[in-house]
This record gives C-alpha cells, sequence and structure tokens, in this order.
C-alpha cells in the first residue's frame, strides 16, 4: 500500500487510479525511482502533475495525458542523452514520454532522474584561437546568451580572449564547441576544468610570488611530450619554467612578445596547449568564489 505525504497527493493518486491503474502503478513506479535516487526530496500537486522539489527548488514533475505519462526536468537541458531520449525544445525544459511499465527501462529514466537531483558543479571554460586580427570573432556578450539559452546557469565572462565561468550537472567540453559553430561559424579550441582541477593547477604554481602579468599557465588537454633539449635552446636566461601534472608554468619577467619558446610552445610541449597569465588565474578565481 502506497503511503503520500499529504491528503492532497493521496486524492490526486486516487483520481489516477480510478481513471487508469495502468497510468497509476506507472506514476508509482516513477515516484519511488524518485525517492530511491534522493530520500529528502518533497513532493506536492502543481500545474496539474506530481512535483518534486530539492530544497525548495523545482527539480521535476510527473505530467498525465492522454496517450503517456510524460517526466518533465526544470533543468533538462542540462542533462546528459546519450540515447536522445529526451524531448522539448525550450530553454531549460525536457520531457520523457513513457507510454508503458517496460518504457521506464528501456529509456533508462534513472540515470535522468539520479544526474536532474544531482547538484550543479562549477566549470571553467578557457577558449583559443578567438578575437584575433579580426578572424573568429566571438562577442561575450553574445556567449553567454547562447550559453544561458542551452542551459547553463551563472555565466559569467571575463575578457574577450575566451574565460567563461558556469554551472552546469555535466562537463560542458562536447557542447560548446558545436554551439559557437551553430551560431558563430567557427569551432575554437575549447578546454574546459573542473572547479577542483582548476584549483589544483593554481595551488601547483610554483611562481606564486611574482607579479601575475610575468607568470604564465599553458594548460594541456593530455599529458605533455616535452622536448627538454628545444626548451632549453629557445628559453631565454631570464625564463624559468616548470612541467606539472598537464600544466607549464612559466615566469617571463621580460614579457612574452618577443619570447622564442612562447612562440613555439605547442612544439616544446608536443601537445596543444591553452596559455593564460596570473593576472586572468586570479579574475577567474574571483568569478568561481561569486558562483
Amino acid at each position: 500500500m502506497t503511503t503520500f505525504s499529504t491528503s492532497k497527493i493521496s486524492n490526486f493518486m486516487s483520481d489516477i487510479h480510478a481513471f487508469s491503474a495502468e497510468r497509476y502503478e506507472i506514476a508509482i513506479q516513477i515516484r519511488d525511482i524518485f525517492f530511491s535516487c534522493h530520500p529528502r526530496i518533497d513532493e506536492d500537486i502543481k500545474y496539474g502533475g506530481l512535483v518534486f522539489f530539492k530544497e525548495k527548488e523545482l527539480m521535476s514533475g510527473i505530467f498525465f495525458y492522454k496517450e503517456h505519462i510524460s517526466i518533465e526536468f526544470a533543468q533538462g537541458a542540462s542533462l546528459s542523452d546519450p540515447n536522445s531520449v529526451l524531448e522539448g525544445k525550450g530553454k531549460l525544459r525536457r520531457h520523457i514520454k513513457i507510454r508503458s511499465m517496460q518504457d521506464i527501462l528501456a529509456k533508462n529514466v534513472i540515470s535522468y532522474v539520479q544526474e536532474s537531483l544531482a547538484g550543479l558543479n562549477t566549470y571553467i571554460v578557457l577558449l583559443r584561437g578567438i578575437n584575433v586580427g579580426g578572424h573568429n570573432l566571438l562577442p561575450m556578450k553574445e556567449l553567454k546568451i547562447l550559453l544561458e539559452g542551452s542551459g547553463y546557469t551563472n555565466v559569467k565572462t571575463y575578457i574577450q580572449s575566451g574565460n567563461i565561468v558556469l554551472s552546469s550537472k555535466r562537463n560542458p567540453e562536447s557542447d560548446i564547441g558545436p554551439l559557437i559553430q551553430s551560431q558563430f561559424g567557427f569551432t575554437p579550441r575549447v578546454l574546459v576544468l573542473s572547479e577542483k582541477e582548476f584549483a589544483s593547477c593554481v595551488a601547483n604554481n610554483p611562481y606564486q610570488e611574482y607579479e601575475g602579468k610575468f607568470v604564465h599557465f599553458y594548460f594541456c588537454k593530455e599529458t605533455p611530450r616535452v622536448n627538454t633539449t628545444l626548451l632549453a635552446k629557445l628559453a631565454s636566461d631570464t625564463e624559468r619554467y616548470e612541467l606539472v601534472g598537464d600544466t607549464f608554468y612559466l615566469h617571463a619577467p621580460d614579457g612574452i612578445g618577443r619570447s622564442r619558446l612562447v612562440a613555439r610552445i605547442e612544439a616544446c610541449l608536443g601537445v596543444p596547449a591553452t596559455g593564460r597569465n596570473l593576472n586572468t588565474i586570479n579574475k577567474l578565481i574571483e568569478m568561481i568564489n561569486k558562483t
């Protein structure tokens, strides 16, 4: 015997049962999934359906239609959807149509519920090759609107070189390039760091005591294959460098405008790299702290 938290919910579900015992059983199965994924969620009857809240935030709902039951996700646009189960084209919401008990398993409903109830993560997005010499123009204001319209939240940008902090339930790395391509006609190089990964890179900086404009981070997507001979040949007498994990740190007290090392940085590292100076890193830290 299923019990409900309020008489309003009990009466609503009784009406569903009177209309269709099968629909009732499907709804109960879906409801059980929600509570198994997060036992402290709250439920209520709103908007003509059974809805679920986490810490007073509307997360999802079960709604009843003539031919199907719809599981609505308030932030569905940010959910992973490898099998193209989610439907809808709104700014944020997506839904899954359930027509039978078998659909619950076939459409892997539990994975969508789990992700929808998970907390948002903060990501740092670094773009390369934009707004340089009049090519690959990408206004940050327009990019912010595009990202917000695609379901990302707390979107903040810094200067025109492509520095973004945003919140999402999943890593946005595979999405941002195609989004920019669809709107602006080119695909920049995209590197994404989780908040934890970024914090580790900041903590590992061996040149923290130096002025920000002279300290540079080169982030690599894969482990660098360093050409130590070339590095030693190209580095000036004043330049100091160190590789920690997948991040290459450079202290260049004479600047990098004429640095032979920086001009051939990817040849030295053997992999693509995206660079930012410490001033930009510190600004990104401020942006993260305000998220």
